[in-house]
């Protein structure tokens, strides 16, 4: 979140630097998709204490209320493994993957089992 806001010019220039920043609307929020997870984090206007909300301080006197969450499992690497056992669920994990390019195939071993409901 903070490279994010420091690289487009929302960080320094449009705070006060107690926590507040005066035009919230400027802020950019942050979605990252790793391996194994998925963290997300936003400029969090209210300082209400709530579950992954932390300060943020930069130097001596410039804090922010930073939300964070990192969802184990939604990285590119789980959503591959929900796909593709989906795709063997409804068996048509040989015909078409829509992720591949036309006639392309993989072989995948997944940890995922669907109930055969």
């Amino acid at each position: 979140w903070a490279a994010v806001n420091f690289a487009l010019g929302t960080l320094v220039h449009d705070t006060e630097g107690k926590g507040v920043v005066l035009n919230p609307h400027r802020t950019w929020g942050m979605l990252e998709m790793g391996g194994a997870s998925t963290q997300i984090a936003w400029f969090q206007n209210d300082g209400d204490v709530m579950a992954n909300l932390m300060k943020l301080q930069i130097g001596g006197a410039r804090h922010w209320n930073i939300y964070a969450h990192s969802f184990l499992y939604f990285g590119i690497n789980g959503a591959w493994d929900r796909l593709n056992a989906r795709l063997v669920k409804r068996g048509n994990a040989t015909d078409h993957n829509p992720c591949l390019p036309s006639g392309a195939s993989v072989e995948f071993d997944s940890w995922i089992h669907y109930d055969e409901e």
